[in-house]
């Protein structure tokens, strides 16, 4: 028998924010100057290049234009930042890693000079492929606006290869059987980036961002403009109230954040942008959605903790007026004591409510300026990681945790060392 062995499926994560094109979509002049294999291409509106899947950087020209991640099952895929990039020698890209370096997804590789690449190639687009496509049985492609880390672009099916050689051992994914009795224990580790050290245990507790979902066409442009001007009132009266509370309290530090969420729904140009959208027959969730997030891609986009910061802001009040204009409640996050906290980020404004005496430790997915924690995680009485792959998500709230800021790892609180697995690509 000659039958292939098909493993489970590889799940890709988007390198960079932007958005999601399909092969299909992009011009053949353009096509046809990108790597063989199959894969995505995305329109991207960040600058920090991330690692889409864990493994090991295999190729890296030292024009750092590119690279080549070999996955444990084998599988290579490849990141190449702009369309005729390799012309520019170079110039506008700076390596964070080295040929060799075994890395976790979303993981930041590359930096780059978004402006400088966009005028000096032939494009920006950015694809992401699989080099070594005899090796998949399967592809899957997602669509759509994507978050750098956080969203999978496409997943593919790989075919089992024959055991590794000894000499060059791969690393393969160990299955968690946490509520298992009937077999031994694995435990899988999760490694990230250390911001705050010291070690803690504590119950997990789950947070994810909010995802909204509305209708993209309106009801009428009077109708829709008179729903957000609605809703941008009720949002600058709630962060007023909010803000003097905390004032009263003497939290002088925190009502700071509410007043420049305030502020922030008086930008004149973010308004107009909602409104030529409501005009254009757009519903006043969906232009205000489109509209928050790309005046906040632009700030990340900068490269300064000033206006990440500022970008951080805009999304946590734009999550706030798309709640109103949607009539969904707001849920306070609930903290317990002791409690670790796993996330993709937290808002300023869930980050501003939390009681720090009750809290042992933070680990989030996102990294870098796209980590609001991160940013700030030096002001924190507890270890602090960031940088997890998504995969952590799978644990279960409730779970005893070790979160040891000193070798930046979540495991489970009572594993010995001879129990805790590798970390879950």
């Amino acid at each position: 028998m000659n039958e292939k062995v098909v493993a489970e499926r590889l799940e890709i994560f988007a390198p960079l924010n932007g958005f999601l094109m399909r092969p299909g979509t992009i011009p053949a002049a353009i096509a046809a100057m990108t790597p063989a294999g199959a894969g995505v291409f995305i329109d991207p509106v960040s600058n920090v290049l991330k690692a889409p899947v864990a493994g090991e950087i295999c190729q890296m020209p030292q024009s750092f234009h590119s690279l080549t991640i070999r996955t444990a099952p084998g599988i290579e895929i490849t990141v190449h930042i702009g369309i005729g990039s390799e012309k520019l020698a170079g110039k506008g890209f700076e390596a964070l890693v080295k040929n060799g370096d075994r890395v976790f997804a979303g993981q930041e590789l590359i930096s780059f000079d978004a402006d400088f690449v966009a005028t000096n190639a032939d494009s920006l687009l950015t694809c992401i492929v699989v080099t070594n496509p005899s090796v998949i049985s399967s592809i899957n492609r997602e669509s759509g606006s994507v978050t750098a880390g956080s969203d999978v672009i496409f997943s593919v099916t790989p075919v089992k290869a024959p055991a590794p050689k000894p000499c060059e051992p791969l690393i393969e994914p160990v299955p968690v059987p946490f509520q298992s009795e009937e077999a031994p224990r694995r435990v899988e580790r999760f490694a990230g980036i250390a911001v705050s050290k010291g070690i803690s245990t504590g119950k997990l507790l789950k947070v994810r961002s909010e995802k909204f979902d509305c209708s993209d066409r309106g009801k009428g442009g009077k109708f829709e403009q008179a729903e957000f001007n609605n809703a941008i009132r009720r949002a600058i009266l709630q962060l007023s109230s909010i803000g003097d509370k905390l004032k009263r309290a003497g939290n002088l530090e925190s009502a700071a954040i509410f007043t420049t969420q305030a502020e922030l729904l008086e930008n004149h140009e973010l308004l107009e942008m909602v409104e030529r959208a409501i005009i254009s027959g757009k519903s006043a969730p969906s232009a205000w959605q489109k509209a928050f997030n790309t005046h906040a891609d632009k700030l990340l986009a900068l490269n300064d903790q000033v206006l990440a910061v500022k970008a951080h802001n805009m999304r946590d009040v734009g999550a706030r007026v798309m709640r109103i204009l949607l009539s969904i409640e707001e849920k306070p996050l609930k903290i317990c004591e002791n409690q670790v906290i796993v996330a993709d980020d937290l808002t300023p404004s869930t980050f501003a409510g939390l009681d720090m005496a009750s809290v042992a430790g933070i680990c989030t997915t996102s990294a870098g300026d796209a980590s609001y924690v991160g940013i700030f995680a030096d002001a924190m009485p507890f270890p602090v990681i960031i940088g997890l792959t998504p995969k952590v998500f799978d644990l279960a709230d409730g779970l005893d945790v070790k979160v040891d800021g000193d070798n930046a790892l979540l495991t489970i609180a009572s594993a010995t060392d001879s129990e805790i697995g590798e970390e879950k690509p």
